[in-house]
C-alpha cells in the first residue's frame, strides 16, 4: 500500500527543469504555496493572513542574516513603495555578507565545528572554520561541499586542505565520525549498530562495519613528513644528547605544530570487525568490504584505483540516493518556517511520514532543480506566500501543516547578533582577520628537505640567540598579537597566527605603514624607529576612530588635532590624511574592537560563560545541540545584566547616537521602536510612553531602553 501510495504521490507532483531562472524560481514559490494550501483545505484548516511590513523586515533580517536591521535598514523599507521590495530584499540579504555569518553559525552548529580540536593545540580548527566560511561566501553547491569534505585530505595548516578538518574534528573516533556523518547528510541514525544490532531500526552491526569501511583510513599521519621529522629529531639529538635543548624547543614547537596531524589522501575500502562481533553471519575480527546498506547497490573492490572515500562521496551525494536531498531540502525548510515535514530532521526512516508528502517530494525535486545551490533554494522559500503569513503557536508533539512559520524565540546566535546590532554600527564589516602565521610557516617548512630543516633548525637557533622566543605558543595566538619572525622562522613572543609575512597582524597599523611606505617586516620589529613612527599615528587614529565611532562629540577635536599633529611629523599633508581616515575607517571595526563583533567571528564556539553560552549557544561537543529555551539565569542577566550594563549606562552606543538625534519626545519615542521592534510605537503606546516621561524625569530614556528590550516582542521572531 506504502508503495502506491508514494507513486501516486509522485505522480501528482509537478516536475521542474534544471537551471533555474528568475521565472522558474517564481513558479516553484507558487507551487509550494499551492501544495500547502491543499494540504491545509484537506485538513478543513485555514492560513494565518499575510503580515505587514514591518513584521516582514525584522524576520527576513533575523531569517536571512542572523539580526535585526538597524534603524536606516528599517526606514529603508519601510519607506519604499517599490511594489517588488520583498523579493528584492530577499535577494538583497541573500547576497550580503550578513549570510555568510549567520549561515555559518547555522552549518557550524550541524559539523560541529570548532576553533580548538580534540588531540591538537590550541587553533588547530581554525582552517576548517575558515573553509566553511569560504564554501558558504563562494555559494558552493551543497553536495560538491559536501563531496569535498568527505574526500579531503591533507595536513591541518596546508591552505588548500581546510576540509581536511572535517576529519581532524573526529581525530582518533573514526566509527563514531562515520556514524555522525550519516545521521548529519542522509538522516540515517547507525550509532547503535557500531555496538550490537540496531534495537529500533533495521540495521545489523555488519552493515555499520560495512558503511564505515569506506571512509577507514589505515593511518593517522603524513608518512613522508613524520619520517622527515624523526630524520630531523635524530640529527638534532645526536648532537645534543637526549633531548632537545630548552633554546630549541620554541623551533620544534613550530615544526610539531605545522606538521602536528594530516588527513591521509585514500580510504582502504576494508575493516575488521570487532574483537567481541557475537553474531552468526561472520566471525569476530573477520575482514568485511565496503558495502552500501540502502540506496544504489554499490561494492568497493578492493585494489581499485580510486579511493574508497571518492566511492563513497559519490554514492552518498548521488542523484539516485533516496535519503542526501530529502534530509538537506528538509533541514533549510525547517530553517525558514520553524519546523520540519519530518522530525528529527536527522532521524529518517522507511517508515517515516510526512506532513505533506506531496511537498516533501516537490521540495526535493527544487533542491534538484537548483543543482543543491542552497542559496537559489532558500530564495524559493523565503518568495512564498507561506513564509510570509503571521506565525503561529505550535505543539511539536504534532505534525505541523504551515499556515503560516511557527513562532520561535531567537536563537543564541541571532540575539547576540541583534544586539550588536544595537551596539555598533558597521556591524558587518567587524570580520576577524584570517589566521596566517601558520600557513606561512607551514608552507616555509613543508618545502626543505631533510637536510635544509637541519640545517634551518641550527641556523634558526644561531639567529635567536639573545632574543626572546615564545615559549608558550597558545599564549601567543590566544592574544593574537605579535608575529612570524621572517628571519628566523619562529614564532615570536606574543606571536599569533594573525602575524604572516605580509602583515603585521593589525589592520590599522597595516594601512598606516602601506601609507607611510614603510617595511612590514622592520614595523613588526618592536625595537625599529619604523614601528615607533606607525605605532604612534596608528593610537592617535585609533582614538579618533574610537570617538567617531561612538558619537563622542565632545572628544572629537582634541582627537582630531593629536591625529593632525602625528600626521604632521609623519609628513602626511592634509589631503593623505583624509584618505588614511578613510582607508582606516574601513578596516578599523576588525582591528580595534574585536570584543563587539557577531558571534561568527568569535571563537568557535564561544567559551563558557559567554553571552552566547548563557542563552543555550551549542557547544558543538555534540550535534546541533544548541536551545532556545528560557533559563532562569537568562532572565536575571537580561533584567539586572547585560541589558543595563551594555545599553542602559552605556552613553555611546549605536542605539543612543540615533536616539541623540532624535529633538522631540515622540521622535525619539519612534527611533527606540523603530530600532528594537522594528515597527512605528502605537498612538496608544505613544500616549501612554508620554505620560511617564512627564513624571519619570532623567531616568525616562534609561527605563524606555530597558523595557523595550526586555520585551518578548524584541526576543520572539514573529
Amino acid at each position: 500500500m506504502k508503495t502506491i501510495l508514494a507513486i501516486l504521490t509522485l505522480a501528482l507532483v509537478p516536475s521542474l527543469l534544471a537551471d533555474l531562472s528568475k521565472a522558474d524560481m517564481q513558479k516553484a514559490a507558487t507551487t509550494i504555496d499551492k501544495l500547502v494550501l491543499a494540504n491545509l483545505q484537506a485538513r478543513k484548516m485555514r492560513p494565518n493572513p499575510i503580515v505587514n511590513d514591518s513584521v516582514y523586515v525584522r524576520r527576513t533580517y533575523l531569517q536571512i542574516i542572523g539580526r535585526i536591521p538597524s534603524l536606516p535598514e528599517t526606514r529603508e523599507f519601510l519607506d519604499s513603495r517599490h511594489p517588488d521590495k520583498r523579493a528584492q530584499l530577499v535577494n538583497k540579504l541573500l547576497n550580503s555578507y550578513g549570510y555568510v555569518s549567520h549561515h555559518f553559525n547555522y552549518w557550524a552548529d550541524i559539523l560541529r565545528a570548532k576553533s580548538d580540536l580534540r588531540g591538537a593545540r590550541g587553533g588547530a580548527g581554525e582552517p576548517y572554520v575558515a573553509w566553511i566560511k569560504q564554501a558558504i561566501d563562494e555559494n558552493k553547491p551543497f553536495d560538491q561541499m559536501v563531496r569535498e569534505m568527505i574526500t579531503s585530505h591533507g595536513d591541518t595548516w596546508d591552505p588548500d586542505s581546510g576540509a581536511s578538518g572535517f576529519y581532524r574534528r573526529d581525530y582518533g573516533m573514526p566509527l563514531d565520525h562515520f556514524a555522525i556523518t550519516m545521521q548529519v547528510f542522509t538522516g540515517t541514525q547507525l550509532a547503535c549498530a557500531q555496538c550490537h544490532d540496531h534495537p529500533f531500526d533495521k540495521w545489523k552491526q555488519k552493515q555499520f562495519y560495512e558503511m564505515a569501511a569506506f571512509t577507514w583510513m589505515p593511518r593517522r599521519s603524513n608518512p613522508a613528513t613524520g619520517q622527515k621529522m624523526r630524520d630531523v629529531e635524530r640529527e638534532i639529538l645526536r648532537k645534543y644528547g637526549r633531548s632537545w635543548p630548552e633554546n630549541l624547543k620554541p623551533i620544534k614547537d613550530t615544526i610539531d605544530y605545522a606538521f602536528e596531524r594530516t588527513v591521509p589522501d585514500e580510504g582502504r575500502g576494508w575493516i575488521n570487525l570487532p574483537h567481541d562481533y557475537a553474531y552468526d553471519d561472520a566471525k569476530p575480527k573477520a575482514k568485511v568490504v565496503a558495502r552500501t546498506a540502502f540506496g544504489p547497490e554499490v561494492e568497493y573492490a578492493e585494489g581499485a584505483p580510486t579511493n574508497s572515500r571518492a566511492v563513497f562521496a559519490e554514492w552518498l551525494t548521488g542523484e539516485e540516493n533516496p535519503r542526501f536531498t530529502r534530509v538537506v531540502a528538509n533541514r533549510l525548510w525547517k530553517k525558514v518556517m520553524g519546523r520540519g515535514l519530518f522530525e528529527p530532521v536527522d532521524d529518517l526512516r522507511d517508515d517515516t511520514e510526512f506532513s505533506n508528502p506531496r511537498l516533501m517530494t516537490y521540495l526535493e525535486r527544487v533542491m534538484k532543480a537548483a543543482d543543491f545551490d542552497t542559496k537559489q533554494y532558500l530564495e524559493v522559500l523565503y518568495n512564498t506566500q507561506t513564509y510570509q503569513r503571521e506565525a503561529s503557536i505550535h505543539d511539536s508533539s504534532d505534525p505541523y501543516h504551515y499556515p503560516g512559520p511557527t513562532l520561535r524565540r531567537m536563537t543564541a546566535p541571532q540575539l547576540w547578533d541583534s544586539l550588536m546590532a544595537l551596539k555598533t554600527d558597521h556591524l558587518d564589516r567587524r570580520i576577524r582577520p584570517l589566521h596566517e602565521g601558520y600557513y606561512t610557516v607551514y608552507n616555509t617548512l613543508k618545502e626543505k628537505s631533510t637536510e635544509e630543516l637541519v640545517d634551518w633548525v641550527f641556523d634558526s637557533l644561531k639567529k635567536s640567540e639573545g632574543r626572546k622566543v615564545n615559549y608558550n605558543m597558545m599564549a601567543g595566538m590566544s592574544m593574537g598579537m605579535g608575529g612570524y619572525d621572517d628571519e628566523t622562522g619562529v614564532m615570536m613572543m606574543g606571536g599569533g597566527m594573525r602575524g604572516g609575512g605580509k602583515t603585521t597582524g593589525d589592520p590599522l597599523l597595516d594601512k598606516i605603514s602601506k601609507s607611510l611606505d614603510l617595511d612590514i617586516a622592520r614595523v613588526r620589529n618592536k625595537a625599529s624607529g619604523e614601528f615607533a613612527l606607525a605605532s604612534k599615528l596608528r593610537r592617535h587614529m585609533d582614538y579618533y576612530l574610537d570617538c567617531e565611532s561612538k558619537g563622542k562629540t565632545d572628544s572629537m577635536a582634541s582627537a582630531r588635532k593629536g591625529l593632525e599633529k602625528a600626521c604632521k611629523a609623519s609628513k602626511i599633508d592634509s589631503a593623505g590624511l583624509e584618505k588614511l581616515i578613510t582607508d582606516c575607517r574601513a578596516s578599523a571595526p576588525a582591528g580595534y574592537d574585536g570584543k563587539w563583533v557577531r558571534a561568527s567571528e568569535l571563537k568557535s564556539p564561544a567559551p563558557a560563560g559567554h553571552f552566547l553560552r548563557k542563552f543555550g549557544a551549542a557547544d558543538r561537543e555534540y550535534l546541533d545541540n544548541g536551545s532556545s529555551e528560557a533559563t532562569t539565569p537568562q532572565a536575571l542577566e537580561l533584567l539586572n545584566g547585560f541589558i543595563d550594563r551594555e545599553f542602559v549606562r552605556d552613553k555611546h552606543t549605536f542605539l543612543r547616537r540615533n536616539l541623540d538625534e532624535a529633538d522631540t519626545p515622540e521622535a525619539k519615542i519612534e527611533t527606540l521602536y523603530m530600532s528594537t521592534l522594528n515597527r512605528k510605537p502605537t498612538a496608544g503606546e505613544t500616549k501612554s510612553i508620554l505620560g511617564y516621561l512627564d513624571t519619570a524625569g532623567d531616568n525616562a530614556e534609561n527605563d524606555m531602553i530597558w523595557a523595550l528590550m526586555n520585551n518578548f516582542e524584541f526576543w520572539f521572531i514573529q
